[in-house]
């Protein structure tokens, strides 16, 4: 294999690395100096291995040219696979749901083109959950857990479904909104349910508060809704949700399966 185009690679020591060039003969490697991934922005590629000279020596490049017969199809761009460690993907292939990160191009049947681009996010941001039905959001002043269905729409890599909200799986910053919709049974006059975003079940500190669901029942009005968003910075496998607030009348105020929502975009 020849390196060509100013310098020549890099080398570092990593005792018993353990590893294998694959036939394309480009490994992307962590900042750890273990198998990336583009399953989290910490995991991506930090350096591409171009050669192993022995079991405690990693030659690596970031930029420049190999000149070899590399078995993959020509004039293609290859990013780093977001599912298998240390592999990689065809930008044709490449999911909405995961990082993007570029690593190299075949320019023809014999030359790769080493490109290690800084991961980007996802082109799908965004996920949501709807609301199953609820009867008890304006039961507490202390507050009441939001509980929703089992199905994540958008992003299904980043985030996932629980009863109590969307699980985060990736560690980051997150912009989340919520919306309550709510009828009012008969005979129950001047309801108020606020919502509160939450983490984990708690409150976040500082939050703002959606308190626009005021129910006169009064000449057929006997339904209103909340909205509120604020952002978090959390940790992966922390449950994102809100929480329904008693402010006015008590008395059962229903929120329809399906009529109410939890939306988490990523920063």
């Amino acid at each position: 294999m020849l390196y060509y185009n100013d310098a020549v690679p890099a080398v570092i020591s990593i005792p018993n690395h353990g590893l294998t060039l694959p036939s394309w003969g480009v490994l992307p490697l962590n900042r750890q100096n273990a198998l990336a991934t583009a399953d989290s922005h910490d995991n991506c590629a930090f350096n591409l291995a171009i050669a192993l000279p022995d079991s405690k020596s990693i030659s690596f490049r970031e930029q420049g040219f190999l000149k070899h017969i590399h078995g993959l199809s020509p004039q293609t761009n290859y990013y780093l696979s977001p599912d298998t460690p240390g592999a990689i993907i065809a930008e044709a292939d490449l999911p909405d749901d995961c990082y993007r990160q570029l690593l190299f191009s075949s320019l023809d049947e014999q030359t790769i083109k080493l490109s290690l681009n800084r991961p980007l996010p996802p082109k799908l941001t965004w996920a949501k959950l709807l609301n199953v039905q609820q009867t008890d959001l304006n039961s507490s002043a202390a507050g009441t857990q939001a509980q929703f269905q089992a199905t994540v729409l958008g992003n299904s890599r980043f985030f996932s479904a629980n009863s109590s909200g969307m699980q985060i799986n990736v560690a980051g910053n997150y912009d989340v909104s919520a919306s309550f919709y709510g009828t009012a049974a008969g005979g129950i006059a001047r309801t108020n349910v606020a919502i509160r975003i939450s983490v984990n079940g708690i409150t976040i500190d500082n939050g703002d508060t959606g308190a626009s669901s005021y129910i006169r029942r009064s000449n057929g009005a006997n339904e209103a809704g909340s909205i509120v968003q604020d952002y978090v910075t959390v940790q992966a496998g922390d449950i994102v949700g809100f929480k329904g607030f008693l402010l006015g009348n008590t008395g059962v105020v229903t929120a329809p399966a399906g009529r109410s929502s939890l939306k988490v975009k990523i920063l």
